[in-house]
């Protein structure tokens, strides 16, 4: 029955997933109207909120959530999401400490850092604590860590090893420091409020050949959002037919053959065997096309000048602008309608016929 509360939170939900956010707003409110002291309604209304770009209502909301449930970690969180992605830094990397309340997140480790602890002259573990991307995009704030510290050991993924000069491969015994840091909590120990992005830099093409494209279209099915953040290579490979471009798949996992041949690809993904060879495959590029995947950060980081697709609900790092203050060389295209890469695809083929005078 409809008029049954919880009914009716689970057709608002269903509401959000279908993107029908003003459905889903008008159907909060009138709930709330009746239980203004329900948490997690607020909560719920306020992820709505900032689904729907209501950016200031949404903290709001949040606010209320959190002041009647100060306890959950899950609706700091959300907001420090918020915060983030909006650019507020200072208000989003101390909210966004109650990630290390959530089961499975903080490590059994000695002397973990906690906030306000002072980091001058210690003996610093600095430990990866989420995804490859995340290592990659917050590993620039090592060298001031080590201008503040007395030592610093730097635990990455294993994968991640060859970028990083003096890497650690395993755990090191626990006299050997004094704090244990997990590396998204480094803005907040350093007091940061700027990304420090790397500066863009601007491609230096030979006019004698082709324009050398590299692309990844699908994340690793293992990984969250990996169906949401994924396009069909042939839909991808089709909206650039006609472009004076080579080609280059960098799909780890190599492509299919049939693709190849039809769009004459060059295949280097399958044969690249780690991050330092697919960094330097990577400066050949004259130019790149990328989803939210881990090589999105690896080019930003090198200040590539790159187009990244993203879905309507991408993470918080690329923000809400065309370009991401993290990664400013990087030309964002977003989905307009939940699902659909033709609008962020045409837009990109816009784009690239003005960038490279391909019309």
């Amino acid at each position: 029955m409809l008029g049954h509360p919880y009914a009716a939170q689970n057709q608002a939900r269903l509401l959000v997933e279908m993107d029908l956010l003003e459905e889903a707003l008008a159907l909060y409110r009138s709930l709330l109207a009746k239980e203004e002291k329900n948490h997690e309604l607020w909560f719920n209304y306020a992820n709505a909120l900032a689904l729907h770009a209501s950016y200031a209502q949404a903290k709001e909301a949040y606010q209320k959530a959190i002041h009647l449930s100060p306890r959950s970690s899950a609706y700091r969180l959300n907001l420090a999401y918020l915060h983030l992605r909006l650019g507020e830094l200072g208000a989003g990397f101390e909210l966004y400490e109650a990630r290390r309340e959530l089961e499975g997140v903080t490590p059994n480790l000695s002397s973990l850092w906690q906030p306000g602890e002072s980091l001058e002259g210690k003996r610093i573990l600095l430990y990866h604590e989420q995804g490859l991307g995340d290592t990659l995009m917050f590993s620039r704030f090592i060298p001031l860590l080590e201008a503040k510290a007395s030592s610093v050991l730097f635990l990455p993924q294993r994968p991640l090893t060859p970028l990083f000069t003096k890497a650690l491969i395993e755990l090191p015994p626990k006299e050997s420091y004094d704090i244990a840091l997990p590396l998204p909590s480094l803005p907040l120990a350093l007091h940061l409020t700027s990304p420090l992005a790397p500066p863009p830099k601007e491609s230096r093409r030979a006019l004698s050949r082709r324009i050398k494209v590299g692309f990844v279209c699908a994340s690793h099915s293992n990984f969250p959002g990996a169906k949401e953040k994924s396009i069909d290579p042939r839909i991808l490979l089709e909206s650039l037919q006609g472009l004076p471009f080579a080609l280059h798949s960098f799909q780890v996992e190599g492509i299919d053959v049939s693709l190849i041949e039809a769009f004459g690809l060059v295949d280097i993904g399958s044969t690249l065997r780690d991050f330092k060879e697919t960094q330097e495959s990577l400066l050949e590029m004259d130019y790149f096309i990328t989803i939210d995947t881990a090589i999105a950060h690896l080019i930003g980081n090198l200040g590539m000048e790159a187009a990244l697709l993203l879905p309507k609900r991408a993470d918080w790092r690329w923000e809400i602008k065309e370009h991401s203050s993290w990664h400013p060389s990087l030309r964002l295209f977003r989905q307009v309608c939940l699902g659909s890469w033709e609008e962020p695809l045409s837009e990109l083929r816009e784009y690239l016929e003005e960038r490279w005078n391909a019309k």
